[in-house]
């Protein structure tokens, strides 16, 4: 590793802890670790400012600004108070279901659509039945992040990466479900089993829950606008259509977003500046700091000096290697986004050997290693800014007593797995 290298790896660390340690203003951390790296990468002819901005994944950006306007909107309506309400009076005396049925169905809803849009939707219903029963959130927002990071596992359209390595490895959609299902309803069930140890003070508190006060709630009541909310379901009706279909009509799902968002907007009753100031700025401007940094370490070969140094210790070795592959990228992309892992990586399988266990494990790792950290994943990023504004803010340490053993039990499951599939 030479000194241009050292100093973006040193830069990128930095970042990493203070962001972690929440010392700082995470925002903070990574606007002014963003200028530093590259700062760093200019005088060090690594690259220029031109590249930074270039490092913005703005299909991300683009998502995430869609889809948060369209929530702002459907908000404005009383939508996610009512559903709150239906959903506490139908779980009445369970908080522990209520924990189980919402991070179930994230998970399964991740597996057909971007969990970054899912997360955005289900966590203002999450807060809003916190408020029905006089709970504290922050459980079921950690289940939810975790549990649609590992079911955009099974699919081929769940997550990023899959799409990426079904291109690369010409895998089919049905192929992704039949290889991967299996193990990401192992590790569902595994993740609700660590819930219900590490959660059951959260859930035993439900006798304290004022459930006949709920039950007497007339939810209708909670909707202050019927025309506006109709309208605002069948836009967001058809952006999931066009998320779903975006591959064929030749758009990307940003662009989709957008057209939803604006949709929202133009049909919005009410003043565009009361939507456009509930956007989450500082958490678009925050992935676009981070975009840069881990950027700035794949520009400058860091993780392609990892990429040659798995494929010349295992190329002779098949097995080996991808057990490597699955435990390296588990622990890279709990620090590093899963899809520049993914493009570093997908050349050195193909150099390694053309059996698909090696494309199941990449699949597995990126999927599942992304929980560990409260940065791991673009879901667990929002869930935690989300968590901030509507007033139940989750810390590193909340973050890790849940979501680093569900990761690690997660790996294990995968290893186990495909370790089977060798024998079989």
């Amino acid at each position: 590793m030479n000194i241009a290298q050292l100093a973006i790896l040193i830069v990128f660390i930095l970042s990493y802890v203070f962001i972690l340690s929440e010392k700082v203003n995470r925002t903070v951390v990574a606007v002014l670790g963003a200028v530093l790296i590259t700062l760093v990468g200019i005088s060090l002819n690594i690259g220029t400012e031109y590249d930074a901005i270039n490092m913005i994944d703005f299909n991300v950006i683009g998502l995430l600004f869609g889809m948060m306007i369209i929530t702002a909107t459907l908000s404005q309506t009383g939508f996610f108070a009512y559903v709150g309400v239906k959903v506490a009076q139908f779980f009445k005396g369970s908080l522990w279901r209520v924990f189980v049925s919402i991070s179930v169905i994230t998970a399964f809803v991740s597996m057909v659509i971007d969990n970054v849009t899912t997360v955005i939707l289900v966590t203002p219903i999450i807060v809003e039945i916190a408020k029905s029963i006089k709970v504290d959130p922050k459980p079921i927002l950690v289940g939810i992040a975790v549990l649609s990071n590992i079911g955009g596992v099974a699919t081929m359209i769940g997550d990023p990466p899959n799409i990426m390595i079904a291109s690369a490895a010409n895998l089919s959609f049905n192929s992704f479900i039949v290889y991967l299902m299996l193990p990401v309803i192992l590790t569902i069930v595994a993740a609700l089993f660590i819930a219900r140890v590490i959660f059951r003070g959260w859930a035993e508190g439900e006798g304290d829950v004022e459930w006949e006060s709920i039950m007497a709630i007339d939810p209708s009541k909670k909707i202050r606008d019927y025309r506006q909310m109709k309208l605002v379901l069948l836009i967001l009706a058809f952006t999931i259509f066009l998320f779903v279909m975006h591959d064929r009509l030749g758009i990307s799902s940003a662009y989709a977003a957008i057209i939803g968002g604006a949709l929202s907007l133009l049909f919005n009753r009410k003043r565009p500046e009361r939507v456009l100031y509930r956007v989450e700025w500082t958490t678009l401007i925050f992935f676009a700091g981070l975009f840069i940094i881990v950027g700035f370490v794949d520009k400058a070969g860091i993780l392609n000096y990892v990429a040659n140094a798995v494929g010349s210790i295992s190329s002779n070795h098949e097995m080996l290697a991808t057990f490597i592959i699955l435990w390296l990228t588990a622990v890279l992309t709990a620090f590093v986004d899963n899809i520049p892992v993914t493009a570093v990586l997908i050349p050195v399988i193909k150099y390694i050997g053309s059996k698909n266990i090696l494309w199941w494990a990449l699949a597995l790792g990126v999927g599942f290693g992304g929980n560990a950290t409260p940065i791991g994943s673009s879901a667990g990023v929002i869930v935690i800014s989300l968590s901030h504004r509507f007033g139940y803010p989750i810390s590193t340490r909340e973050w890790f007593r849940y979501a680093l053993p569900a990761s690690a039990v997660s790996i294990l499951i995968a290893t186990a797995y495909i370790y089977l599939l060798y024998i079989i």
